[in-house]
């Protein structure tokens, strides 16, 4: 799917300013990988990014996708074959959408189901999707796996909340595509063993548990403690190598 061979990217060369961003850098990804990059500020992370969207060319190395070189290939090119979600809300995310929002400006060729049964939910997703000319985005009322057994089979799916219906859900998705990709979140310890439970026992190919957590500082007379937040943990699930 993706081959990164040997890439390299300096900034301002021959100058005082000089950066070696990336030296020698490979990847191989298959279908179906689910990869988290993760380094501190300066460390290359963006430049990769930016480097496989074809924002600049590399110095050397070669950039293959879906078995096409396209190392020189300008960035407009590779936009058809590549979805990009950026972290600065200035950049291309909107931190006043929802997470299915977001997904639908990412997904401009794709389409998106919202399933939702809150009322105010409901009614900022109608709002939103008329603010940010989200037209590939369809609102869903109800709860799942309820009203979404009428819908298209899904190539990925999010769960966002389950109301105890978490395993009903997960069953249905495989049965409409035995090889989606389904991503999932939980707040709680009680959330995060059932998704640990079904990771186990829906018998997937692929399996990724990850803790995100985050530390916010409190002053204390002349010091500044940090004081952890409650974690979020991300599940994500593939049965099958690729979607069908």
């Amino acid at each position: 799917m993706l081959k990164i061979s040997n890439i390299s990217k300096t900034f301002n060369p021959g100058t005082v300013n000089e950066k070696k961003a990336i030296s020698g850098l490979s990847l191989h990804l298959e279908p179906g990988d689910f990869v988290t990059i993760i380094g501190s500020n300066g460390a290359g992370k963006s430049t990769l990014f930016n480097a496989i969207a074809g924002s600049f060319w590399t110095d050397g190395g070669s950039i293959v996708l879906d078995g096409t070189d396209v190392t020189f290939q300008p960035e407009f090119k590779r936009a058809k074959r590549i979805g990009r979600l950026f972290q600065d809300p200035m950049r291309g995310s909107a931190p006043g959408m929802t997470i299915e929002e977001n997904l639908a400006l990412a997904a401009r060729r794709g389409r998106v189901y919202a399933v939702e049964k809150k009322a105010e939910a409901l009614a900022l997703l109608a709002e939103n999707r008329e603010r940010f000319h989200v037209k590939n985005i369809e609102i869903v009322p109800g709860g799942a796996p309820d009203v979404c057994r009428d819908l298209p089979a899904p190539t990925h799916a999010f769960i966002g909340g389950s109301s105890g219906n978490l395993r009903d859900i997960i069953a249905l998705l495989l049965a409409k595509n035995p090889g989606v990709r389904i991503a999932a979140t939980a707040v709680t310890l009680e959330s995060a063993g059932e998704l640990a439970a079904c990771m186990r026992d829906f018998d997937f190919l692929k399996t990724e548990a990850v803790s995100l957590t985050a530390a916010r500082s409190r002053k204390v007379g002349p010091y500044h403690l940090m004081t952890g937040q409650n974690p979020v943990y991300l599940f994500t699930f593939q049965r099958k190598e690729t979607a069908e």
